[in-house]
């Protein structure tokens, strides 16, 4: 029977992960990034290149193929957040999209590893700049 559960919910995610997969929003595919590509633009999620961290994981600053440099979120994986809870995560952030926020650029899942990429703003965090 356990083996019977183990199967329905690794099923379960891979349909989630397809949906996710196919998610648009106002026409714009969500991007997904090869994990090789973020351990090159993080070299290998290096301290030097860490920049914060908080309850659900820790962000580096990257650099893509293309020169654009990125903050990239490396979920954690203590939070134990799965597919779905992942997927509705990033289907809220799509939701929230605004020219006064940071954007996110793409997503990441490789195995266990669940990864959000967002545009990098040079200038701190926002609680630096709201609470010193």
């Amino acid at each position: 029977m356990g083996d019977e559960k183990g199967a329905k919910e690794t099923s379960n995610e891979a349909a989630k992960l397809n949906e996710l997969q196919n998610y648009k929003k106002d026409g714009h595919a969500l991007k997904f990034f090869a994990y090789a590509s973020i351990m090159e633009a993080t070299d290998s999620f290096s301290s030097n290149n860490k920049l914060g961290q908080g309850g659900f994981g820790h962000v580096y600053m990257g650099k893509l193929h293309d020169g654009k440099e990125v903050a990239i979120k490396r979920l954690s994986r203590s939070s134990r957040q799965g597919v779905t809870e992942f997927t509705n995560e990033l289907t809220l952030i799509s939701e929230l999209q605004h020219r006064n926020l940071v954007q996110l650029l793409g997503c990441c899942i490789e195995g266990e590893e669940r990864i959000l990429i967002y545009e990098f703003m040079p200038n701190k965090s926002l609680d630096f700049f709201l609470f010193g």
